[in-house]
This record gives structure tokens, sequence and C-alpha cells, in this order.
């Protein structure tokens, strides 16, 4: 019974095209077992608004294992080291993909990943990094970790293209339908809260390199307030606050890059939608404040960039330019797309030198670069990377004597940054 099963198992792995390493067919190279790869970085950045510099150093390590021709198993692992000589010494170790690839399933176009997802570092952001292609699925607008699952296909007519549906989620209350929390009172709170679920479609719809035209779509479902573990020093001591589901956010962008010789460019296009229902226990709601009925809010956003590359210098030079308006929602927790956040306008310049390194060097270092940018920042209205409360108009806070007792948000800021990139 046991040997009949085992001759079924080869029969079906087989006929769904997982063969293993070792047969590949001759004269193929086959895919190696295991790779590891990885990236380092120190910055050095100073903004305007902060009265000291601040040093960031990462170093993040990648592990694959490829059981078959078309499996694989990756995991990444992030290590970062956050400096700030007047505020904070931080540290992190966390596992920014960890996820299951099963490409051309039975034997088609379909594939599937499952797991933490590679999401983070997508679209056109790649160029200010001097990388030679995306290091993740989505575009910057959409820039964070997802946990889930996502189903592809891959097209040839009329012309090359792909479609990848994504579910996911980024809260989960469990089995339990209530939970209790304690509110900043010290009293004893009951909240029916639901999972908030993630629903995207990322359709490639002309993928002819250097080429691309992509349409994403993403639902975050029931989105709450706080993050899980959200706590603050309140008299003698911790209160955990309350969390609230306060509506859906609807989120689409559209990108086109193309490249003319040694000249990149894109255009991406962002749109965010609001359908609050309701507000937490501070007043706070999607966008909105606690005076009056929420409502449905739009944010447009604007992404824009060139880069041109000197071969023969070893340099590349860039120009990027964001703006978002007064309701404008942006889900960037990658140190490089926070940017993107802004209600109002960024200018960036920058410059990447990639010296030639010795031979015994270059074997294992795939990419070395030094980075040189500088950002400036035209506020218009408060709240930048937040869906929480109702966005002001900071020209108005400045005009107000009252207001701007309570609010002091600044008009302009800069940001200067150096940094050594490579890649292993």
């Amino acid at each position: 019974m046991q040997k009949n099963a085992t001759c079924l198992a080869l029969a079906g792995l087989l006929t769904m095209g997982l063969l293993p390493n070792s047969e590949a067919a001759a004269g193929e190279n086959p895919v190696p077992l295991f790779e590891v790869s990885g990236d380092a970085r120190a910055s050095l950045e100073d903004m305007k608004s902060e009265s000291d510099a601040d040093i960031f150093t990462r170093l993040r390590v990648q592990a694959q294992v490829n059981p078959t021709e078309n499996i694989s198993l990756t995991g990444r692992v992030h290590l970062s080291k956050f400096f700030d000589s007047e505020y904070q010494d931080d540290d992190n170790f966390w596992i920014d993909r960890m996820f299951l690839n099963w490409n051309d399933i039975a034997a088609t176009s379909f594939s599937l990943q499952a797991g933490r997802l590679p999401t983070m570092e997508g679209g056109p952001a790649y160029l200010r990094l001097g990388l030679d292609k995306p290091q993740g699925s989505l575009s910057p607008f959409t820039d964070f970790a997802l946990d889930g699952v996502m189903l592809g296909y891959k097209y040839t007519q009329p012309w090359s293209g792909s479609i990848y549906l994504y579910y996911g989620t980024q809260f989960d209350v469990g089995y339990e339908s209530n939970e209790s929390d304690h509110d900043f009172t010290g009293s004893l709170a009951y909240k029916t809260l639901k999972g908030t679920d993630i629903y995207g479609l990322n359709w490639i719809l002309l993928q002819q390199e250097p080429r691309v035209l992509s349409l994403q779509s993403f639902l975050f479902a029931d989105l709450y307030n706080l993050r899980e573990d959200f706590q603050l020093n309140y008299g003698l001591g911790q209160i955990t606050f309350p969390r609230e589901n306060l509506g859906d956010l609807y989120h689409t962008a559209v990108t086109y890059q193309d490249q003319w010789h040694n000249l990149n460019g894109f255009v991406s296009l962002g749109w965010s939608h609001t359908n609050p229902s309701g507000y937490d226990d501070f007043g706070a709601g999607l966008l909105s404040g606690s005076s009056g009925n929420p409502e449905a809010e739009d944010g447009v956003a604007i992404y824009a960039g060139v880069r041109y590359d000197f071969a023969d210098l070893h340099s590349k030079v860039g120009l990027e330019y964001n703006y978002g308006s007064k309701y404008w929602v942006n889900f960037s927790q990658d140190f490089d797309t926070k940017k993107l956040s802004t209600r109002g306008s960024v200018l960036e310049g920058y410059w990447i030198f990639s010296p030639l390194l010795p031979q015994a060097v270059a074997g294992p270092v795939k990419d070395f670069r030094i980075r040189l940018g500088y950002q400036y920042y035209w506020y218009e209205y408060t709240g930048s990377g937040l869906f929480l409360g109702e966005p002001l108009d900071i020209d108005e806070i400045k005009a107000d004597p009252l207001l701007s007792q309570f609010y002091n948000p600044p008009e302009h800021d800069y940001k200067l940054y150096a940094s050594i990139d490579f890649r292993f």
C-alpha cells in the first residue's frame, strides 16, 4: 500500500512538472539547490526639522531553497540599527519576506505564492536606488509587507503581460468575536473587532522590457485604528489603547515606465478613497475628526522621475517629483518610499556612483554604490502618512492665532542623505 502511494505521488509530481533539480534535461544548467544573497547599507540623514543627523545601518540576508525546478522557498531577515543622538537608539530584527513560490503549475502559466510575500520595494522606485529591476511586486504607493497568498497568470497574446490576485491580512482577531481592552480611564471596554483583510489586483497590462504599464487596485477592509501593541505611559503604568474598525480604504495606482537609450523615465498616478464607518474612543476616524458624521474622502497623487546613466563615468543622475492632495493616503513602510506619503510636494535630486571594484572583491560583491541626494518638501496639509484624523490646511493654521498655539507644523523641510550600499 505504501509503495503504491509513493508511486502515485511521484507520478503526480511528474505530471505537474515538479522535476527534481538532479533530473534537469541534458545540456541544461540545473537550478542550484541552495542560494544565499543579501545587501547592506550605511547612511547618514540630516533634516531641517531635526536638530541632529540620523545614522542608519542595515543588513539583510536572503536564503532560497530550490527543491525542484519550479518550486522554491525564500526567506529574508532584516537587521537594522537607527541612531538619533538626541532622542533614541533603536534596533530592529524581523523577517520581511518568507514565502513559497510555485511556478508553471501543472505545466500551465499559473503561479502561486504564499506566506509573507515579496511586496516591498516594487515599482520604479528602484531607479533612485541604482538597481537594475524592482525587488518587489507592488507599486511604491503600496510599499508594505503583506501576509497572504498571491495567484498569478502570465500571457503572451496579444502582447506579454500578467495578472496577479492577492489576499492577505494585516490584523487578525482570531476565532474570538469579542475582545476586552482597557481604555485610558482604566475601565473595561468590550470591543467587537473584525480582522483587517486585504484584497488586491495587480495587472501588468504591457511588459515589453523596458516598457511596462501596470494597473493596481487594493481594498483594505475593516481597517483598524492602531496596531496591536500600541501602548502609552499614563499615570503610574502603561495603558494599552483600545482597537476599533473604522471602515474601508480603496487604493489604486497606474504606472508607466520606459527607457530611451541611457534615459529612464516613469510616471505613476495614485488614487485613495476612504469609506468610514465611525470613530474610535479618542474621536478619530478615517481622515475625519469627532465633529459631525464621517464622510467618504478622495485623495490623489502623482510620482514621476527620470534617471540618466553615464556609463563611462560609472554614474547615474536622477530627478524625481511627487505630490499628494489633502486626503491622500499612502502605505509606505519602507525607508526609501516614505516621501510618497507627503500631502504636498517633494522634489528630489540624486547622484549614484558605482566605482569599479578589484577583481578579488568583484566576485562575491554583485553591486557597490555610493548615493548622495537632496529632498525638499512643501507641506500643504497636516498628517502626511496617517489615515487617522482630519488633515488641516497649514496656511489656515498659521493665520489662526488659536490654532497656531496647538499646532506648529513645518511648511517646508529638506533632507540631505548619503549612503553606501552593496549587494552580495
